[in-house]
């Protein structure tokens, strides 16, 4: 005898491997048609977070799931960039004011209101890397990009902290010390 998988069962099984969260477009891939994610949604086994995203609501929510919320809310080829990626990860004091996020698509819908998108062209587009579950730039290229227009002190405290939790390599972390102390230099000139 086979068991059969319900649609509830199908979407949470989804959201358990995305903190909680499901977008419509990968709903349908597995078979969850929209109109049973609106009787989801009506039932209150979902609850709607953006267009097309939902969350299930007894899911824990942190700093990445919302980051990963907002990640999805911009778009499919949508990454956390910049300081937000060094905030997230917690590696130093910076904080924007509002969450980097850089895409390849201009978003054609409202977007969070927490949220700053930087389009770009597709081949200006960083590498994106999984950092617990959410899209974002690598945390070498958002130290490098901070280089020139933070503090010095701060940025080789976040390359030591972003080196021994095992976010850059020594190879890298040598290299962004190289590029701040270069840095330094002109700024003295």
């Amino acid at each position: 005898m086979t068991h059969k998988l319900t649609n509830r069962v199908k979407i949470y099984n989804l959201a358990n491997d995305m903190r909680g969260l499901v977008t419509a477009e990968m709903a349908a891939e597995a078979g969850v048609p929209a109109v049973e994610m609106r009787k989801l949604l009506q039932r209150g086994a979902l609850e709607r977070v953006a267009r097309n995203i939902y969350r299930v609501p007894f899911a824990p929510v942190d700093r990445f799931s919302d980051a990963l919320g907002n990640v999805l809310a911009v778009g499919k080829f949508a990454y956390v960039s910049g300081p937000s990626v060094i905030q997230l990860l917690d590696l130093g004091l910076f904080n924007p004011r509002k969450l980097n996020i850089t895409t390849t698509v201009k978003p054609r819908h409202k977007i969070p209101a927490g949220v700053n998108v930087i389009v770009v062209p597709a081949s200006m587009a960083s590498e994106i890397v999984q950092y617990y579950d959410v899209p974002c730039e690598s945390v070498f290229n958002a130290i490098d990009t901070l280089i020139g227009g933070a503090i010095h002190e701060r940025l080789y405290d976040t390359i030591d902290e972003a080196l021994s939790q095992g976010f850059i390599t020594k190879l890298e972390a040598k290299s962004l010390r190289r590029s701040v102390a270069a840095q330094e230099t002109k700024s003295i000139e």
